[in-house]
């Protein structure tokens, strides 16, 4: 139920604020407005510039604004949530990783996944990082270059990048971008990531195998 105050600057609770912060209205009304967890954000309010009781159809409009100002909020905290998320690098093999990138490639999370990516290539001492993009949700000329940033970044500190999981849709920027570089491998499917990386699968064994030089397998 929104508050409503006939005038601000005579009513009990508001006289007194409404004379120390010079506030020339009178007609106030307020709707609070929660975050999705409903928590308190603040009052969406309306002051008119004369003594007055503001109408029903007034009441429901402020509400409507009050919910779509809830709405915009949620949409605000979900996207941080997914652009400060942890970036769930899992270990496939020693020395190799994979990184599925899901969602969008704003600035703000190719930021944050680049100072999460590197740090954890080099604690972990990987010589080769999967990318897996099939889950990426825009093509765009931005997100291929920030994918070869990271590939560039990757490759400054000795480990190579395989990209995996690329759609028809996202084929021709990339193409178009790596028309002059050869820092990124594609690989049609996971399966051959791990071989470009010198690991093979068997699935019979459920294990991930690395060929040794002299032709034999070393089963991990």
């Amino acid at each position: 139920m929104p508050l409503q105050l006939e005038d601000v600057q005579t009513h009990e609770l508001t006289e007194e604020t409404s004379t120390k912060l010079g506030i020339e209205g009178h007609g106030l009304i307020g709707v609070p407005v929660y975050k999705e967890g409903g928590d308190a954000f603040g009052t969406l309010c309306a002051l008119s510039s004369s003594r007055r009781t503001f109408t029903e159809k007034e009441q429901s409009l402020m509400e409507t604004m009050a919910r779509l100002l809830q709405s915009v909020l949620s949409v605000d905290e979900e996207r941080d949530r997914l652009t400060y998320a942890e970036v769930p690098i899992v270990t496939l093999a020693p020395g190799t990783a994979i990184l599925p990138l899901t969602g969008e490639m704003t600035k703000e999370r190719a930021a944050v996944v680049m100072d999460q990516v590197l740090r954890s290539v080099s604690e972990e001492g990987y010589d080769h990082l999967i990318l897996d993009i099939s889950g990426l949700v825009r093509k765009s000329e931005a997100m291929t270059a920030r994918i070869m940033e990271l590939a560039d970044s990757l490759e400054l500190i000795g480990a190579g990048t395989v990209l995996t999981g690329v759609r028809p849709d996202q084929a021709r920027e990339l193409h178009a971008q790596m028309m002059q570089s050869c820092r990124i491998r594609i690989a049609p499917s996971m399966q051959e990531a791990l071989r470009i990386t010198g690991w093979t699968i068997q699935p019979s064994q459920s294990s991930v195998e690395k060929k040794a030089s002299a032709g034999t397998r070393i089963r991990l």
